[in-house]
């Protein structure tokens, strides 16, 4: 996709690749496969349609039971500062 993230020495690339592979595998599933939508899309679709597609994906990803204990989460964490 010609994008770069960062730049690793040879030495360290697979370490590097599992701690990125464990971070992503660790977020909600529907989460990662929208994500991997979104990435998809881009490729074939011009700005407008790319972010129409977005917004559908996000009111989905608000319907999501990971969603409604990420919020609860954050909401319950501000009540301990």
């Amino acid at each position: 996709m010609g994008i770069l993230l960062e730049i690793v020495p040879d030495s360290k690339l697979s370490v590097r690749s599992m701690e990125l592979a464990s971070t992503i595998a660790s977020k909600p599933r529907p989460s990662v496969v929208m994500a991997k939508r979104l990435l998809r899309q881009a490729k074939t679709t011009d700005l407008d349609q790319f972010l129409e597609f977005s917004a559908a994906l996000q009111a989905v990803a608000h319907s999501t039971p990971e969603h409604a204990e990420a919020v609860a989460a954050y909401l319950e964490n501000l009540g301990t500062r």
